[in-house]
């Protein structure tokens, strides 16, 4: 009788999973720019240890494409003795529009170039915000040239990945 009821369960579980797994849309193809412009009151090195210099950042974002919005941008990096630098940040979007649909969003950012003129490269993923709830994932990768320096210009970096609505 216990094995007819933990198979019974089992069979259910199973059941229950694809149903879940059914009701999710299939990943689209996302993509875009995302342009920048660093607020530099807020860019501020903290610390040099070993040649290396570490910062802290916060920049106005404007996404366009597949994340139609505007962002504040901000995180910590740091630029090595060998001239690379590395940052971890996210972007938070108080309204930004996907697929139609409109709502607030978080989402982490990881980059990295060898050297202070090269493209920026790296990843990103969505973690929070109501959309986020409401079952938006997606992830991707961006690589560009990014800000140049001049305080009046944004840089610019196109994105790609993919995002779909689990609960579609």
């Amino acid at each position: 009788m216990i094995k007819k009821m933990l198979l019974f369960l089992t069979v259910v579980m199973v059941l229950a999973l694809a149903a879940i797994t059914a009701s999710a849309s299939p990943p689209e193809d996302a993509g875009g720019v995302w342009s920048y412009l660093p607020n530099l009151d807020e860019f501020v090195f903290y610390k040099v240890a070993d040649g290396n210099q570490f910062f802290t950042f916060g920049e106005q974002g404007d996404w366009t494409g597949t994340f139609d919005g505007a962002s504040y941008d901000y995180g910590s990096g740091v630029v090595h003795s060998n001239g690379s630098w590395l940052f971890k940040g996210k972007a938070i979007f108080a309204s930004v529009t996907v697929d139609g649909r409109t709502g607030s969003l978080e989402m982490k950012l990881n980059g990295s170039r060898p050297d202070g003129v090269s493209n920026w490269v790296g990843k990103w993923v969505l973690t929070g915000g109501t959309l986020h709830e409401a079952g938006l994932r997606g992830q991707g990768t961006f690589d560009g040239p990014g800000w140049q320096g001049d305080p009046t210009v944004w840089g610019k970096i196109p994105y790609a990945g993919s995002v779909h609505f689990e609960s579609d």
